[in-house]
């Protein structure tokens, strides 16, 4: 059985907010509560320069590489279409289609082992575009050289940030990329509790 090489993850990009007040717009441009601001579609198309699809990541010595495999999570969600739209950008340019994962209501978890499960089968590099809110458990699902517990939490103000799993041996070690696209992003590290 083949595993992913390489698991990346990133939260979806800059949502609508109350204060102060901001709206979601599709792509196209219309009104939508359940897509990203105006800000979140510059991070969206910033990150396909940042996965760089030319080939340059490996000259800058960088732990990122270009994604083979995407996925996301359904409209669904309680983030609408916010983790699809974080990759749209990236996806026509690499011209792939984004896996669509479903939470079941029954067993919220269940999304996130069937996401952990099909992510790790892949034989490649993977970038999984996801809720905050749901990324500690969903690492947590992941079998890593260092154990993080699922107590921690991504910080609500935090969009700036890839967690690189990379694989070693039948565990992944856990290193963390700052994306430094736009004004405000941060280089410190998201801290895990561990």
């Amino acid at each position: 059985m083949s595993s992913a090489t390489k698991i990346m993850i990133i939260r979806h990009a800059e949502k609508p907010t109350t204060n102060p007040p901001t709206t979601g717009i599709t792509l196209s441009g219309s009104p939508d509560s359940d897509s990203l601001i105006p800000q979140g579609w510059q991070r969206a198309g910033a990150l396909v320069a940042l996965f760089d699809p030319d080939g340059q990541l490996q000259l800058q010595g960088t732990a990122l590489s270009t994604p083979q495999f995407l996925y996301a999570t359904d409209s669904s969600g309680s983030e609408g279409n916010r983790p699809q739209e974080t990759i749209e950008p990236l996806e026509k340019k690499l011209g792939l289609t984004t896996t669509l994962i479903s939470k079941t209501k029954s067993d919220p978890t269940q999304g996130l082992k069937d996401l952990v499960s099909a992510a790790m089968a892949c034989n490649g590099v993977v970038l999984i575009s996801w809720p905050h809110g749901e990324i500690p458990l969903l690492v947590s699902l992941l079998p890593l050289v260092k154990p993080i517990p699922a107590t921690w939490s991504w910080p609500k103000e935090r969009f700036d940030m890839v967690f690189v799993f990379d694989l070693n041996g039948s565990t992944y070690t856990l290193s963390q990329i700052p994306q430094l696209l736009l004004d405000g992003d941060s280089s410190e590290n998201i801290s895990t509790g561990s």
